[in-house]
């Protein structure tokens, strides 16, 4: 459907609970269509085609840790406008006709770690103008960047391969049971602190040569602060 408020936005729309004549927006579609919560959103039929191209703009960080292959997966079956703001967690209404949701989850978790459920992509390119949907047979990249199928991939990929020579079957490693961690979302009060020192934690000891890329250092310092004994 097409959702005009300050601007003009699509989305996929599926029936609700609510009230005749309420509509309710998740926080990205609210923000597509330049709308403030309470306000009125005109709602009409969307002329909605399979893209052929979508580029994509976003963080260095997203740039950087992820492929456009990744990317094409999480946006699968998604109708987007340029513009518009997609976020990478994948389509659970009404799910696109071979869309692995788990696939894409983890694809983007690995990439990004725990910033890939709020990390928003903007729409700066689609083919053909209006609004599209996301099909596996897209193009779908960085603007001024890799793209899904571009020859920088595949010969980037292939010297990998070969320098990595035979693959050698190795033992499985022997790993005794451990203590789950403590959830982020337990540390009353440190929650968003504790989710940056997460991200950074997984760029450093897990991605290094992602965090050179991005013009970051290896070496992290934590200062804690707090009562006696807090420290270490």
């Amino acid at each position: 459907m097409t959702l005009t408020g300050s601007r003009v936005t699509t989305a996929l729309v599926a029936a609700g609970a609510g009230p005749a004549g309420q509509a309710t927006l998740d926080d990205v579609t609210l923000s597509n269509a330049g709308l403030s919560d309470g306000a009125t959103v005109v709602v009409a039929p969307a002329d909605v085609q399979p893209a052929r191209r979508v580029l994509l703009t976003g963080s260095r960080l997203a740039r950087a840790a992820l492929a456009p292959e990744a990317v094409r997966l999480a946006l699968l079956g998604k109708v987007v406008t340029r513009g518009d703001a997609v976020s990478l967690l994948p389509q659970d209404v009404a799910p696109a006709p071979g869309l692995d949701a788990p696939a894409a989850r983890r694809r983007a978790s690995a990439a990004l770690g725990s910033a890939w459920t709020t990390e928003l992509l903007t729409v700066a390119t689609v083919e053909p103008a209006g609004a599209v949907a996301v099909r596996p047979s897209t193009v779908v990249g960085w603007e001024g960047g890799e793209v899904t199928g571009s020859p920088l991939a595949a010969s980037v990929a292939a010297p990998a391969r070969a320098a990595a020579g035979p693959a050698v079957a190795a033992p499985p490693p022997v790993t005794e049971p451990a203590e789950p961690p403590v959830p982020v979302e337990d540390l009353v009060g440190n929650v968003e602190a504790a989710r940056t020192l997460v991200e950074w934690l997984e760029l450093t000891l897990d991605r290094p040569e992602l965090l050179t890329r991005l013009g970051g250092s290896a070496r992290l310092g934590v200062l804690l602060v707090g009562p006696e004994a807090s420290g270490s």
